[in-house]
């Protein structure tokens, strides 16, 4: 495996559905997805250095804890 890929991590964040009063925002999930594939397919990035949240996934907590847990983990 190509280093440059092994070491290259995403994160990827995509809300459709909002609460409240907020529009949703059509095809915002399979653009995220589409472009996970893209990452794996096209730059080789390994799946498992690409983190993912969709919709109710997207949510503070995972942005303040989970992606704090997954920076501490990085060489």
């Amino acid at each position: 495996m190509i280093t440059e890929t092994y070491n290259t991590y995403a994160v990827i964040i995509a809300v459709e559905n909002y609460q409240f009063e907020i529009s949703k925002v059509d095809y915002a999930n399979n653009d995220a997805q589409a472009f996970r594939l893209w990452l794996i397919d096209n730059l080789k990035i390994p799946h498992e250095n690409i983190k993912l949240w969709i919709d109710a996934d997207a949510t503070k907590s995972a942005l303040t804890e989970e992606l704090r847990y997954e920076i501490s983990r990085l060489n």
